[in-house]
Parts: structure tokens; sequence; C-alpha cells
């Protein structure tokens, strides 16, 4: 993931990559897509973020 460390001020970030994460909340086997960015941290520190849909 990337995080706040990785960003320089300013910088646009363009979040293009994926991973699937265990999502037991929606049921046994379940899985969400999630971006790569720490879109929380990433986004006060960079100057135009694209954030990842939740799917």
């Amino acid at each position: 993931m990337v995080t706040a460390g990785w960003v320089k001020a300013g910088a646009t970030v363009i979040d293009v990559g994926i991973n699937r994460l265990s999502a037991s909340e929606r049921g046994e086997g379940k899985t969400r897509l999630v971006g790569d960015v720490n879109f929380a941290e990433v986004r006060n520190i960079a100057g135009a973020i694209t954030p990842f849909p939740e799917v």
C-alpha cells in the first residue's frame, strides 16, 4: 500500500492497482476490491488523488 510517506506534497496520485481483501462481514469466503493507495492518509498530502471506488 502506498502511504503518506511515499508521496510528496502537491503530487498527483492515480490509484490504478487493486487487491482483494477478505470481507467476512459480507459472508464466508467473500472479498472486496481495494486500491493500493491509503486514501485517508494520502489525500491530505496530494494535490490531486483518484479515489478507488468501493466494490
